[in-house]
């Protein structure tokens, strides 16, 4: 069966933990499931060849730093993915190429400077 997820930011700002929750088509359904912690400017792609959404990058609800780090959501979990560094990254969009069978970020803010280019 289909669903439709949204992920955003707790109420109260947690170190552990980003809401998701689940529509049915007739109900939502929260996902409890630890992971980034509360984040804004924290955009994902859905990797098409895995089903699985990945996050980069973002700024801490709880403390106001850019992050540079990517996480995966598949549902019902979130897990740490180990990447190269290209910097921190917020105000950015994401994209999955499927014939690169890669993701693409650009644009945003980067290492907390306007960037404009593509990485």
């Amino acid at each position: 069966s289909k669903a439709l997820l949204l992920i955003g930011a707790p109420v109260l700002p947690d170190p552990n933990r980003s809401d998701v929750w689940k529509w049915d088509g007739k109900t939502w359904t929260q996902i409890k499931a630890q992971g980034p912690g509360s984040r804004d400017f924290f955009p994902g792609s859905l990797n098409t060849k895995t089903g699985q959404l990945h996050y980069f990058g973002g700024i801490g609800q709880l403390d106001g730093n850019p992050r540079g780090d990517m996480w995966t959501f598949d549902g019902t979990k979130w897990s740490n993915i180990k990447v190269n560094n290209i910097g921190t990254r917020d105000h950015h969009n994401m994209v999955y190429i499927d014939h690169l069978d890669a993701f693409l970020v650009y644009g945003g803010n980067n290492n907390s400077y306007p960037n404009l280019d593509s990485t």
